[in-house]
């Protein structure tokens, strides 16, 4: 399952992921500082294979800048100015004459094949359309470079699992970062060929991923399907399964949203949950049997 948002959905949830970063960046370094005791080994192994030019997707306040090879070319983008602002300080202190500019992973300002290497660190937990992000990564590599994720994802445990599915909600809106993403599937999903992952860290929850363009993309459907839904709802948990099953069969992919991440959908629908949208509109209101929604979805597609 991906988590593809209707472009309005994206372009607000983008708008607000910035505010967020731009908020907590004077705070930043010292809200990662325990984390980031572990983190900074495991960065120095992955930019240890960052080669030719450079690529640096969510640059942050610069935590990376310290562990690239000697004279490497890096060209670094944030979503937050104001992480960009600490971020340039950070490379003048150590002598880094990177390029460091805002830009949003979703919407790349770079020409097909403009890097030999792409490098993310604990990134795309925030990126609002993760799969898109990744495309676009697949987009501005070399077809002979490689992507080198570092990304912490959910742990496929019932229990744990389902504790961070339901804590979810609170961390993107104090921090800005989903604990609960599947990005090793995401990667696939955007058409990557995944070359190797290790696995680091409390029941492995980073994945240090390298990837390259030999994966097989996944076509764009002619309809975006998102169900839309809220935790500890018995009825959503049944219309998951029902979409799942049907999507399938027709080949299509879908988007699963819980409207406590997205305030302007929360005031919309918070008295229909689950509500299934085609195309960013209401199809109905969740209260359907799984042969209903096959037909319905197959008349739309026949339309298009």
């Amino acid at each position: 399952m991906t988590i593809e948002s209707d472009p309005e959905i994206r372009d607000v949830s983008t708008r607000l992921t910035t505010a967020r970063y731009n908020r907590i960046a004077p705070l930043y370094n010292f809200l990662e500082a325990i984390p980031e005791t572990m983190f900074k080994r495991w960065r120095k192994m992955l930019l240890a294979k960052a080669k030719g030019k450079i690529l640096e997707i969510g640059v942050g306040t610069g935590k990376n800048f310290p562990h690239y090879p000697s004279g490497a070319r890096v060209t670094g983008i944030d979503i937050a100015e104001r992480m960009l602002v600490i971020a340039r300080i950070k490379a003048s202190e150590l002598g880094l004459s990177f390029d460091l500019r805002e830009g949003d992973v979703q919407r790349l300002d770079f020409p097909d094949h403009s890097f030999d290497t792409v490098v993310a660190t604990f990134v795309f937990c925030s990126v609002p359309d993760p799969v898109q992000g990744l495309r676009e990564l697949r987009r501005v590599v070399r077809p002979s470079g490689r992507i080198l994720l570092l990304e912490h994802v959910r742990i496929d445990r019932p229990i744990i699992g389902w504790m961070m599915d339901r804590l979810n909600p609170l961390i993107v809106r104090v921090m800005g970062a989903n604990i609960n993403r599947r990005t090793l599937e995401n990667v696939k999903r955007a058409g990557l060929g995944i070359e190797s992952v290790d696995h680091f860290g409390l029941m492995k929850m980073v994945k240090m991923i390298a990837a390259n363009t030999e994966g097989i993309m996944m076509p764009d459907n002619s309809l975006k399907i998102t169900l839309l839904v809220m935790p500890e709802c018995h009825l959503c948990e049944d219309a998951e399964i029902i979409v799942q099953k049907v999507c399938g069969r027709l080949s299509l992919r879908w988007e699963k949203i819980n409207i406590e991440d997205h305030p302007e959908l929360y005031d919309r629908y918070k008295e229909e949950i689950p509500v299934l949208l085609v195309d960013g509109r209401k199809l109905f209101k969740y209260r359907t049997k799984e042969p209903t929604l096959m037909k319905s979805l197959s008349r739309r597609l026949s339309s298009c």
